[in-house]
């Protein structure tokens, strides 16, 4: 049945339709590198900024993965597979798969996106990254004279 997702209940038809409809833009100008600037480093306010960032990176990831997943979907399910969304209970997360009985599945599909920002500088408390590095080196040297290695 090419071109015809099977969804199972309604509310994953619910999610699926709101995520076909949902236009997500990135709105660039609200990440301009004067506006983290502005917010400081290592503050909670850039700290937000970065996952209103992500969020929004993550919705159009979805949006523009999500059209051709589901093609593929049907493509399998046209060569004799059955498979139903699963779950779509998070933007960047889908799943499909062919349920065949008494717990058993035939094929899963699914994806996971994975969205990671930030904004400070490479530094731990005052620290500098060769102070980071010195201290992790120190403690692995101290270990290994405790523990008789080397």
């Amino acid at each position: 049945m090419a071109g015809a997702l099977m969804v199972p209940n309604k509310r994953l038809q619910r999610t699926v339709r709101r995520t076909k409809r949902n236009d997500l833009v990135i709105d660039y100008d609200k990440y301009t590198s004067g506006n983290f600037a502005a917010l400081g480093l290592n503050t909670p306010e850039s700290e937000k900024l970065a996952a209103d960032l992500a969020a929004e990176v993550l919705g159009a990831l979805h949006q523009a993965i999500l059209p051709t997943f589901e093609r593929i979907v049907d493509e399998f399910n046209a060569r004799g597979h059955a498979m139903t969304l699963w779950n779509a209970s998070e933007q960047g997360e889908v799943a499909y798969r062919h349920e065949i009985g008494d717990g058993e599945n035939g094929l899963r599909l699914a994806f996971d996106i994975v969205i990671s920002s930030g904004y400070s500088h490479l530094s731990r408390g005052g620290e500098t990254v060769d102070e980071i590095v010195e201290g992790i080196r120190s403690s692995l040297e101290q270990h290994r004279r405790e523990n008789g290695a080397d």
